[in-house]
């Protein structure tokens, strides 16, 4: 059996990490380092006997979870990146390398944060597409698309939408944000200048 697909950075460092810790075969988080602690923001009393799927971004758990199922039945190790929610509420991309082969199907993993090289690597390819949307000329809503692509790579967890004056009805017009949440543009289409929430509205009812 091949493992799932999944998402890998660069070159691995040959250096042991400092960030560590166990995974039940249960699931549950065990032994979490020092530097682990550090990196998450969150303490050993928290992080032990908790679900690793818990910490981690609704989008990542699915391949985490076949990840860790595959190394049920072969030692690995195995590699793979997952958006870990901090402390703060913000997500920082972790890599994984997790080996199994325990009699008790203990995991153990090492760990880099590799949120800076995620955003680098997001930021740059995010520059070219909508570059190449404006010289190729692209319909206005697909180059505003890219764009939000762009405003997308400057933060883990930003959801950024584009929006347009209409005029003739007082209101806004949603353009361009892929992922930005169906019900919050709704609720943002449906209100009138007058009563729409945020600068960017008052910015667009005064005209500016």
């Amino acid at each position: 059996m091949r493992p799932p697909t999944i998402r890998r950075t660069g070159p691995l460092s040959h250096e042991a990490p400092e960030l560590t810790c166990a995974i039940a075969a249960s699931g549950q988080l065990l032994r979490p380092s020092r530097a682990f602690q550090a990196a998450t923001g969150l303490t050993a009393e928290t992080l032990i006997g908790r679900p690793l799927l818990d910490f981690l971004h609704p989008g990542d758990r699915g391949a985490v979870e076949g990840a860790l199922a595959w190394l049920g039945d072969n030692e690995g190790p195995i590699t793979f990146e997952a958006r870990w929610r901090h402390a703060d509420g913000t997500y920082r991309w972790l890599e994984w390398t997790v080996r199994g082969g325990a009699r008790d199907g203990t995991l153990n993993a090492g760990l880099r944060d590799v949120t800076r090289w995620k955003q680098d690597e997001a930021l740059a390819l995010a520059h070219v597409r909508v570059l190449e949307a404006i010289v190729l000329g692209l319909p206005l809503e697909e180059v505003f698309g890219h764009i939000g692509g762009l405003l997308e790579a400057l933060a883990v967890d930003l959801q950024p939408a584009i929006h347009l004056l209409d005029p003739a009805h007082n209101a806004l017009v949603f353009v361009a944000g892929a992922s930005f949440p169906e019900g919050f543009r709704r609720a943002l289409e449906s209100l009138p200048l007058p009563d729409g929430p945020g600068a960017a509205v008052a910015a667009a009812r005064d005209k500016q």
